[in-house]
């Protein structure tokens, strides 16, 4: 209930000040390299992404991974450019297999 009323509060805020809500991206890689809760990753096309997984872990909505492992990061990214992740979850080995990034 928390949750629902503090979404709804969110959005109205967003709504009566005009500011837009953060679009949603996902990425999907081979972790790099893990320090704390920050996290690179080389997506499928060999680009780093900077990944903050504080909001997820902080969520309790990270599994634990090591470097060489696929994963896939849920978050909205940051002007920054930084995903902050609201979850990650390991991916499919075969990066054929892995959902499209946005």
């Amino acid at each position: 209930m928390t949750r629902t009323v503090f979404a709804a509060a969110t959005l109205a805020a967003a709504l009566l000040t005009g500011a837009a809500a953060p679009a949603p991206n996902n990425v999907t890689g081979i972790i790099g390299s893990v320090i704390g809760t920050d996290m690179m990753i080389q997506d499928r096309f060999g680009n780093p992404v900077h990944i903050d997984a504080a909001p997820a872990a902080a969520a309790g909505q990270a599994q634990l991974l090591d470097p060489g492992q696929p994963v896939v990061a849920y978050g909205t990214r940051g002007a920054d450019g930084v995903l902050h992740a609201t979850s990650l979850v390991r991916a499919k080995p075969s990066a054929a297999l892995w959902p499209a990034d946005h």
